[in-house]
């Protein structure tokens, strides 16, 4: 299989997102690129969320729901886990947090999957429009954007020691196989991505920001 998408929310506020839920991953459906499969991960999720949540996709995804207090990095690695037993290993497996979507470009998530291709991507990560972190790791103005102060004649590779919030990325299959899990988990959440770099540069992998695909991530209650 080519690539494993895993949605992955949390409901232990209780609050019902389900539209919210079923916005994004349509986003997700409504690309061109066909060979993947995708999980909702849904930790701790309202009985009647579920219910809307699948009566509107039924079969078009699937389902992994755990009720433990854990946090999204362990609730991802889960899913994949999940996801490699019953299907076997893709060539990436992607996080995309709840409240991330895809634009009306329906061939961006090809695009992003292209870069599986490349052995030495590791991390790949599409633009992310809003609370991306990027000034704080690569020192620039808040105002400006990643292609304000960098090419866009190529992908972006993040310099060792820096990083990018999560929000969305494709892990390469080489990190699943060389850690047996994909999101690093000690952190639980917190600071999770100050090692991405490093995660990387571990198996002489690179972790890039591709210069041609922006994904949007936005608000839920």
């Amino acid at each position: 299989m080519s690539l494993l998408i895993i949605y992955n929310t949390c409901g232990l506020n209780k609050v019902d997102n389900s539209d919210f839920y079923i916005k994004n991953i349509k986003s997700i459906l409504n690309q061109n690129f066909k060979d993947r499969k995708i999980i909702f991960s849904g930790n701790n999720i309202q009985p009647s969320v579920f219910k809307k949540l699948y009566n509107e996709f039924r079969n078009d995804i699937n389902y992994c729901l755990t009720n433990q207090g854990l946090a999204v990095n362990q609730t991802f690695n889960h899913s994949v886990l999940k996801g490699v037993e019953n299907y076997g290993e893709f060539d990436g497996y992607m996080y995309v947090a709840s409240d991330v979507s895809f634009n009306d470009d329906a061939d961006s998530l090809e695009r992003l999957h292209q870069r599986t291709s490349d052995p030495t991507n590791g991390i790949i990560s599409p633009e992310i429009d809003r609370d991306n972190g990027y000034f704080w790791w690569f020192n620039f103005d808040q105002e400006k954007n990643l292609w304000d102060i960098f090419s866009r004649d190529k992908d972006f590779v993040v310099p060792l020691g820096c990083t990018a919030n999560l929000h969305c990325k494709i892990f390469s299959n080489k990190i699943f196989r060389e850690f047996e899990r994909v999101l690093p988990d000690i952190f639980v959440s917190y600071c999770t991505e100050s090692i991405f770099s490093f995660l990387c540069a571990a198996i002489k992998q690179k972790f890039i920001i591709t210069n041609d695909v922006v994904c949007h991530h936005g608000e839920k209650a």
